[in-house]
């Protein structure tokens, strides 16, 4: 193409992409004072409250909490078999590291290795400690909740005579 006639198409084309663009946008809506735009057109800007039937709704009556059962609660104390073997694995596996720290240099790079895991180990056992106290503290405090709550047996005593 000449150097003109694509000077003049690229006008026109220029032209042609502005004039739409500007058919695209909208007009922004007026709307008179205390009103403002909305879906169907202007609407009341004041502010209202929405109420719904579930703020007008009086909550429920809160459920009595039942009594902790003792016996369930000092089942659930004890540690599973599970739990006791991961517990048991933990212990043999932070053993070894310890024996395999030990042979190791401490210029080596597997020794800071080494170490992380010891680390991580050690944390997981503390966690599972304060796992397993918490739950005798809950079983303790479940059993002696229930030992408060029963009534206690009053001693008669005998009517016979004394000798």
């Amino acid at each position: 193409m000449l150097p003109p006639l694509r000077s003049l198409v690229l006008g026109v084309s220029l032209v042609a992409l502005t004039s739409s663009a500007r058919a695209d946008v909208a007009p922004k809506k007026t709307c008179p004072g205390g009103q403002r735009p909305g879906i169907s057109g202007c609407v009341d800007a004041s502010p209202q409250a929405r109420l719904t039937e579930a703020a007008t709704a009086k909550p429920p009556a809160a459920k009595p909490v039942p009594k902790p059962d003792p016996e369930l609660s000092a089942a659930r104390a004890k540690p599973t078999p599970l739990e006791r073997q991961s517990r048991t694995m933990l212990i043999q596996e932070l053993k070894r590291l310890e024996a395999l720290l030990q042979k190791t240099p401490e210029g080596s790079p597997d020794f800071l290795i080494l170490l992380r895991r010891l680390g991580d180990g050690y944390a997981e056992l503390e966690v599972l400690a304060e796992r397993e106290r918490a739950k005798a503290q809950a079983a303790a405090d479940d059993a002696e909740r229930a030992a408060r709550d029963t009534p206690k047996k009053k001693l008669v005593r005998g009517t016979g005579t004394v000798m």
